[in-house]
């Protein structure tokens, strides 16, 4: 990509953008909006329910809302009196087309739940995964119990009764009859899901609902009875204000990977808004709804001054890395700071970058663009910018690639007199932000919104820039936090639950096999599935401020039933950090940093990341380039050299690159993987 100079546009070509980029903007102007709720501790919605969310925004031109319960745990045991819930924003339901409920056991403030009420009175319709079946749990004699605890049965058309055992999954089919159904256009006549079968017959769903799918338990570990043997797992209805229901009993995480299940959600989702669904014939464009990278991928970075400086930090490849842990994946950055999508300058016999991805032949591309240009040419520039992108991503597919993902600018950071008011160019960089959206949308990538990077809710200021423009080592955290967010990734299930009394113990729904029970409490052996994020880098103040500096990083839920009471001591291999706890404590469920002092570990990847790309910077980029791949590396016979003939020790000094960097990736590899962790509950005698 080394041109000295822009390449002209055809009038034919802009004639072509200006309409598509008018009709992108027309699309996004006037979008169905999709409102999730998102409350409950067992199923990992806080993941899933973002995925469907970006894929209706990224491959279906709709706005989407993520409403998520402070208090994430469930209720369990209500206690009168006591609304342990809350979640803010239920006032956007006004202005919502769909609500989308994923929930379990909460226990809200009326207030909040008078804003659901009114927006079933209103006639709209919902759509309803799983738990949501008993999505509230009131307390006996509360006065919101009576009504809300009946939502499942009164609205979605089945209560909560029982399963067939965690260990369990389901088979599904369609109902015969329901084929023509256009929910169930292009899904699988039968398929297999993770969740474990939800009893509803005999009397559920009522006898106005459509069913559409059943399900039969694979492995119970009850056996049902004959006549409750097959159970629906997904039906339609009318709710008692009027409006479309479309309901679903199946909602494990994994079942979001099967391809079936996703069209049945898109389906459903459509269905219930009354928009065409999709041609049988249509397949979905991503094979799952989360970003993946498999083993082997080679992942390259390719943008201006965003990633180019994404080096220094590494936290970006960092998460990805311990998301994907032994996957032996590779990471390179090929981004120049200066670059546009039309301009690319580079030395003389520097070469196109072609030239320098076939060796490493990528499989996935993060893109980001656009920054440049919008202070270059401005929202005039955009249907150019459209084609010069347009033109990058050809280039890219010339790899076959199997993802592609486009990141947006960054909001430009206010830091107040002397500097400038940022105001006039972050409206610039919003108009660029929709438009590499519509861009996503229109090629099939996946699309990741920088835009205002700041924590929502954050009463102190952070400063995440150097200077207004350039993300320092907080923002580039908070910048790869939200890759992850958007593509799927974030928050991992770190939910630890024992049970002392029966010896037994899952992680993130999956059982342990060895748990130890002894007459002074409980010991496991736990095998985590990822390292824990990289903590929060010290906040980078120019003025006057607070920085609260290294916070902790993702949290996991311990939460122990079956003990007696007393006060117990919690261990971790036998180290530091050591807890007394109470066991009401334990029963109700206690966040714990996680892994349990692997802290280090992933320090020690992100210092290798950062090492890894600075030889790569080196080996790509070397300053000494004249004598590598220039005129002096030419003899004087050659027409185009100086006579200098380069330096002998020149190619087997980069290859000692090369060799330099597979060490460092092989040892990312190696540190990326967490160890078991022997977890410890040992009664304290001392009564105090």
């Amino acid at each position: 990509m080394s041109h000295p100079s822009p390449r002209p546009l055809t009038s034919l070509f802009l004639a072509f953008l200006i309409p598509l980029y008018a009709s992108l903007a027309a699309r996004a102007a006037d979008p169905a909006h999709v409102l999730f709720l998102i409350g409950e501790d067992e199923y990992k919605s806080e993941v899933t329910m973002p995925g469907i969310a970006k894929e209706l925004e990224s491959r279906f031109g709709m706005k989407t809302t993520l409403l998520h319960d402070k208090n994430m745990t469930s209720v369990w045991k209500p206690e009168a009196g006591k609304r342990l819930n809350d979640m803010p924003g239920l006032e956007a339901l006004k202005d919502a087309d769909l609500l989308v409920v994923y929930m379990r056991f909460r226990t809200f403030p009326e207030e909040q739940v008078k804003s659901l009420q009114e927006y079933l009175d209103s006639g709209k319709p919902i759509v309803a995964f799983r738990t949501s079946t008993h999505a509230f749990n009131y307390a006996s004699g509360d006065p919101l119990a009576e009504h809300w605890n009946a939502f499942g049965a009164r609205v979605l058309g089945a209560p909560w009764i029982h399963h067939y055992g965690h260990e369990s999954s389901t088979d599904v089919s369609v109902v015969p009859g329901a084929e023509g159904n256009p929910i169930l256009s292009g899904v699988d006549p039968s398929f297999h899901v993770r969740s474990w079968l939800y009893q509803v017959r005999p009397e559920y769903p009522p006898k106005d609902a459509e069913i559409l799918l059943i399900g039969k338990s694979v492995g119970p570990s009850q056996k049902p009875e004959a006549e409750r043997d097959l159970n629906p797992v997904a039906w339609t209805r009318t709710h008692p204000g009027g409006g479309k229901v479309f309901m679903t009993t199946i909602g494990h995480p994994e079942d979001f990977e099967v391809p079936a299940f996703r069209r049945l959600v898109f389906n459903g989702i459509h269905w219930a808004l009354g928009k065409p669904i999709l041609p049988e014939s249509a397949k979905e464009k991503h094979g799952s709804l989360q970003f993946e990278l498999q083993d082997g991928d080679r992942v390259a970075l390719i943008g201006e001054n965003l990633l180019d400086r994404e080096r220094y930090d590494g936290y970006i490849e960092t998460l990805l890395t311990l998301r994907f842990p032994g996957r032996g994946i590779r990471f390179r950055n090929y981004s120049w700071a200066g670059d546009t999508v039309r301009i690319q300058a580079r030395p003389l016999n520097f070469g196109e970058l072609e030239t320098h991805l076939e060796p490493f032949q990528p499989n996935v591309f993060i893109l980001a663009y656009g920054m440049n240009s919008a202070f270059d040419q401005g929202v005039e520039g955009i249907p150019e910018f459209l084609a010069g992108y347009t033109s990058i991503l050809a280039r890219a597919r010339a790899f076959d690639p199997r993802e592609i993902a486009l990141l947006s600018p960054i909001t430009l950071e206010d830091l107040g007199p002397p500097l400038p008011d940022q105001s006039s160019r972050n409206r610039i960089l919003a108009e660029y932000r929709s438009a590499i959206s519509g861009l996503a949308r229109e090629q099939g990538c996946r699309f990741v919104d920088l835009c205002d990077l700041s924590p929502q809710g954050s009463a102190e200021r952070e400063f995440l820039t150097e200077n207004g423009i350039h993300l320092n080592a907080r923002g580039y955290w908070r910048a790869a936090n939200r890759v992850l967010e958007q593509l799927g990734l974030q928050g991992p299930d770190l939910r630890l639950e024992v049970d002392a009394r029966r010896g037994s113990a899952t992680l993130a729904g999956k059982a342990i096999p060895k748990v130890e029970r002894g007459p002074e409490g409980v010991e496991l052996a736990v095998d985590f599935p990822f390292l824990p994020p990289p903590m929060v880098p010290p906040s980078q103040v120019w003025r006057k401020g607070s920085d609260k500096g290294r916070e902790p990083p993702g949290c996991a839920l311990l939460r122990v039933e079956g003990l007696e009471p007393g006060k117990y001591t919690v261990a971790f291999n036998g180290k530091a950090p050591e807890l007394t706890l109470p066991s009401e404590f334990l029963e109700k469920g206690v966040n714990l940093p996680t892994p349990f002092g692997a802290e280090e570990q992933t320090e020690q990847v992100r210092r290798l990341v950062v090492e890894k790309n600075q030889l790569f910077f080196f080996r790509w980029r070397a300053h000494n380039g004249e004598y590598i791949y220039g005129r002096r590396s030419k003899s004087s016979g050659d027409p185009d050299g100086q006579g200098n003939a380069g330096n002998d020790q020149f190619p087997a000094e980069m290859d000692e690159f090369e060799r330099l960097i597979a060490e460092k990736e092989a040892e990312i590899s190696r540190l990326a993987v967490p160890e078991p962790v022997r977890v410890s509950l040992r009664k304290k005698d001392d009564p105090n």
